[in-house]
C-alpha cells in the first residue's frame, strides 16, 4: 500500500510541478569565441545561482499549485548552440542582451521560450529571434525534486558581446622600381556565420593604407592597383598590437605586343612564341 502511494506522489509531482529554479546567466560571444558564464558564484559553467523563489512550485498544467517541493538538484545546460550575431547588427557595432522565460521538462528538453524583454545599445535590430532559435536547442541535465526528475522553469539572458578590434596597417611598393604606389585599393573581407565583412582604403602617396576597426580574427587581403597584377594574403588581426603587412605588385603579367604564330603539321597544332 506504502509503495502505491509512492508511485502516485511520484507521477503527480512529475505531471504538475513546474518549478521555479531561479536565473541561468551565459555568455555568447561572435565568431565562434569561447561561452563563458556569467553571474555564476563559483566561476563554473556548470554552476546555477537560485532565485530566493525557489521552492516555489508552479503547476505545469495550470492547475492547482502543489505542495511545496525544494530542488534537490538543479539542471545543469550540457549543450550550448550559438547563435547569428545579426550582421546588421555586427555592421553597426551593436550589442545586446535578451531575457528568456525558459521551461525545460522532466528530460531537460527545452520545451518553451518566451521573450522577456530585450536590451540593445541601440534600437531597431532584432536579436531576440536568432537568440530564441539558439535557446530552442539547448540541452540540460534534467532537475530533481527530492531525487525525481522535474519539469522547471528558469530565466536565461542570452548576451550578444561584440568582438574586440584590432588594426591592420600597410604599404604596397612596385616590385621593379621598389617605389610606393599611390591609389592602390586595399579590400579586407571575412565571412561570419555565412556573412560577409569588408573594409576597403586606398593608399596615400606614401604607398601606406590603414584599416582600423576590424574584428579579431582572420581576414583575406586584396590590393589591386592600375598597371599591376593584383595581389592576395590571409592576415590574422589581433589587439596586442597593429598588424603590418607589406605588398609588393608585379607588372602585368605577359607583354600586350606578345604574341602566338599558329603553325600546322600532320601530326597536329604547334605553338611557337615569336621570341
Amino acid at each position: 500500500m506504502a509503495a502505491k502511494h509512492r508511485h502516485h506522489r511520484k507521477k503527480a509531482m512529475t505531471r504538475s510541478i513546474l518549478l521555479v529554479v531561479g536565473v541561468l546567466l551565459m555568455e555568447a560571444h561572435a565568431y565562434g569565441a569561447p561561452i563563458e558564464a556569467s553571474a555564476v558564484p563559483d566561476g563554473g559553467a556548470d554552476a546555477m545561482t537560485l532565485a530566493p523563489t525557489d521552492g516555489v512550485p508552479t503547476p505545469a498544467d495550470g492547475g492547482n499549485t502543489a505542495p511545496e517541493q525544494s530542488i534537490s538538484k538543479v539542471p545543469v545546460l550540457t549543450t550550448f548552440v550559438e547563435a547569428t550575431y545579426p550582421p546588421d547588427a555586427l555592421a553597426a557595432r551593436v550589442s545586446a542582451a535578451v531575457t528568456f522565460e525558459v521551461v525545460i521538462d522532466e528530460k531537460g528538453s527545452v520545451v518553451s521560450v518566451r521573450v522577456l524583454k530585450q536590451d540593445t545599445t541601440k534600437d531597431g535590430f532584432d536579436f531576440a529571434t536568432p537568440a530564441m532559435e539558439a535557446v530552442k536547442q539547448f540541452r540540460f541535465t534534467p532537475a530533481e525534486a527530492g531525487g525525481v526528475p522535474v519539469p522547471v522553469q528558469l530565466t536565461y539572458t542570452y548576451r550578444f558581446k561584440l568582438p574586440e578590434l584590432g588594426i591592420l596597417k600597410g604599404m604596397v611598393v612596385a616590385r621593379t622600381t621598389q617605389k610606393p604606389i599611390k591609389g592602390a585599393r586595399v579590400t579586407a573581407t571575412r565571412e561570419v556565420e555565412g556573412a560577409w565583412l569588408k573594409a576597403e582604403a586606398v593608399t596615400g602617396d606614401d604607398g601606406r593604407f590603414r584599416l582600423a576597426d576590424l574584428p579579431v580574427g582572420t581576414w583575406q587581403i586584396v590590393v589591386r592597383a592600375l598597371g599591376f597584377q593584383s595581389q592576395k594574403k590571409v592576415e590574422h588581426v589581433g589587439t596586442d598590437d597593429v598588424t603590418h603587412v607589406m605588398f609588393v605588385l608585379e607588372p602585368p603579367a605577359s607583354n600586350p605586343y606578345d604574341m602566338l604564330v599558329e603553325e600546322k603539321e600532320e601530326k597536329g597544332r604547334v605553338y611557337k612564341d615569336p621570341a
